[in-house]
Parts: C-alpha cells; structure tokens; sequence
C-alpha cells in the first residue's frame, strides 16, 4: 500500500507524522511510505534519521502582517496543489496523512481533489491554519483534544485519538538511557529545552542559573538551546564541567526524556505526550503568543494532578526557577509523586485509535 505523510515546518508537525508512520511500519508489512515536505525544512533533516524517504513540494507560510513574502506565499499555495497531484499519480498513491502546517497543505488538498483517502491529524487544542482550511474536506480529522473540533468548520468529521508517539519512546529503560549519556545512577538530571527553535526566556535563566547549579555536585544539566542560539550560547558553557552540556538540537529526545529527572520546557501539544510516555515530571512555561493561548491551557491540564509546575513566561526569572529546581532535587517523594502523575496522562489505546480509522473503519475506501 501506498502511502503519502506530508508534514513540515516544525517539530510539533513533523513528530507525530514520524510517530503514525512507525506505527504504520510496525503494523502493515505491505506499507510503502513517503514524506512530503519542502526542499528546505527541517522536516528534511528529522525525517531521513527516522528512516524514512521523503518528496518535496514547495510551499511558504503566511506571516501575520503585511510583508512581500505573502506574495510569494500566495503563489505557491496555488500552484503547489498541482505539483502535489503529479507527485502523487507518480508515487500511485493510495492513501494521504497531514499532521499539520503549510507544507502539508498542497499534499492534502491535491488527494481530496483526487478523491484519495485522506487524514488529517492536530495535535494541538487550537487546530491551525491548513487543518481548519482542509478539515471539511478530508475523510477524517483525527484530534489529540475534543476541545479542537469546536473551531473546525461545520461537517468536519473528527475522532479523538490522542497523540501518536515515535517508536524510540517505546524502546530502553532509564539504566540504559542514562548508560548511553554517561549519566551516573544517583545524579539528578535536568532536561531544559524551548522545543525545536529553542525559546530564549527558558535560555536566558538557565544561563543566569548555571553559577548556582554547578555548585550542587549531583545536579546534571542538558539544554538544547536551538540551532540560530547555540553559537551565542556556547562560551557561558565552555568552561564548566562535563555534566553541563549544551546541544543546538536534542536528537535523541526519546532517550533524553527516559534519562531525565525533570524537564523545564514550553507546553505544546507533543512535548506533554512525549513527557507523559517518558512519565518525565516537568516545570512548564508555556509560549504566551501560541494561538488562544492553547500552551498556557495544555499545561495547566497536565499538571492538575500534580504532573507538573507551571510557571508563565511573566513570572519566569532566576529566582523563581531556582526555588522550583530546589524543591524538586530536596524531596525523593516528590519526585517520585509526580512521576506517578505524569504517568497516568499517558493514553495506552492511542496507536489502536489511529490505525482502526486508517485502515479498518471503511472510511478509507
């Protein structure tokens, strides 16, 4: 069976494409896929460590404000769609997934033009823009929250899924996790990351933090700052010790997460599902310009049973991060509670969900 994932932009669209085919990969032997994306996102780089093939189309993003690339933008959103349709009789494609953002835009709408099964999958409580566009138009919008299909267009057929998760989250254990990072058994490890571009408030009070944290002996650190803020970054850590490190991208996320103790991070959609997988406890600081605001509402959800802390951006500073970090490293209880916590958000069915709608509902014929 032939089949299309198109996905692009950034990780919380590309990751959970990457899960639903490894989910794909595990379970249909007869399964042929290909990714779509643009020749120049970093869909490109995450998709081919993955394993997988992938295709491109070009596509642009709207900006919010006026701006000559929208003219660029607009070009390509109708002329990509018939790129898309030849990529697609080329490949005999027989069945088409978008998980979100611009680039799966001309994919999606050139199968539904072509009658081919077609999903779409948000992960966010706030669909986005090609989501909301192409819902009606697609067999299905599979949905992480029901809170989503409120904003989709009426007639939009949606199922509640949850998030899929890559395969690598399903694999290892803390003791080899923390083998293969040269963790020791006994330290405490702190994962800091703003997701796939990094988040300069999260990066900027780890820095100021570091004098103080370096000062506990069993404190062991990890930011993946983002790829435009490593060359910056890097001289605040050239001089501390080895259990300070400091990555432009954290690759093997998976096993960071089973290594880690805590993560300090933004709140998306995927980084929660991946944290509850891992049952990794978190402080959340959540991105206050994501659309109505949806990061501030996933983390006050995650962290209703205790899963996690939530501190917004307006409050974060060197202090606060500090006392938090503190409290957790003082109490074994409390880390071990919120363990516990984090793991009851994780949904054991979702994989099952996915692959009843792809491939035994009838939708798809």
């Amino acid at each position: 069976m032939n089949i299309l994932i198109s996905c692009g932009g950034t990780a919380g669209h590309i990751n959970p494409a990457i899960a639903i085919a490894d989910l794909i990969r595990r379970n249909r032997s007869d399964a042929s896929i290909l990714f779509v994306g643009t020749p120049d996102g970093m869909e490109n780089r995450l998709v081919c460590q993955a394993g997988y093939r992938i295709a491109h189309i070009p596509a642009r993003g709207f900006t919010r404000s006026f701006s000559p690339k929208n003219l660029s933008a607009a070009y390509y959103a109708a002329v990509s769609p018939f790129l898309a349709k030849k990529l697609l009789k080329k490949e005999a494609a027989q069945l088409v997934i978008g998980t979100g953002g611009y680039a799966c835009y001309p994919t999606v709408l050139a199968a539904t033009r072509m009658s081919l099964p077609s999903f779409l999958h948000e992960s966010n409580a706030f669909p986005g823009l090609a989501v909301r566009k192409l819902a009606t138009k697609v067999n299905c919008v599979m949905l992480n929250d029901p809170s989503a299909a409120t904003y989709l267009p009426t007639g939009t057929r949606t199922a509640v899924v949850g998030n899929p998760v890559r395969s690598s989250f399903a694999s290892g254990e803390r003791a080899q996790a923390r083998a293969a990072l040269g963790i020791p058994p006994h330290a405490i490890y702190i994962l800091a990351f703003g997701g796939s571009r990094g988040a300069d408030s999260i990066n900027r009070t780890i820095i100021s933090l570091l004098p103080e944290l370096t000062r506990k002996d069993q404190l062991w650190l990890t930011l993946g700052c983002g790829q435009t803020n490593y060359n910056s970054m890097q001289p605040y850590f050239e001089n501390l010790p080895h259990r300070f490190r400091l990555e432009a991208y954290l690759d093997r996320m998976a096993l960071e997460m089973q290594a880690a103790d805590l993560a300090i991070c933004r709140s998306g959609a995927m980084t929660l599902t991946e944290l509850a997988r891992a049952a990794l406890p978190a402080i959340l600081i959540p991105f206050p310009y994501a659309a109505a605001n949806h990061q501030y509402h996933n983390a006050v959800s995650y962290a209703k049973n205790g899963a996690a802390i939530v501190c917004q951006e307006s409050e974060l500073n060197t202090e606060v991060l500090l006392r938090h970090i503190t409290e957790f490293t003082a109490s074994e209880p409390l880390r071990r509670q919120m363990q516990n916590a984090a793991r009851k958000h994780d949904d054991p069915d979702t994989d099952e969900k996915i692959l009843h709608l792809l491939f035994d509902s009838g939708k798809n014929n």
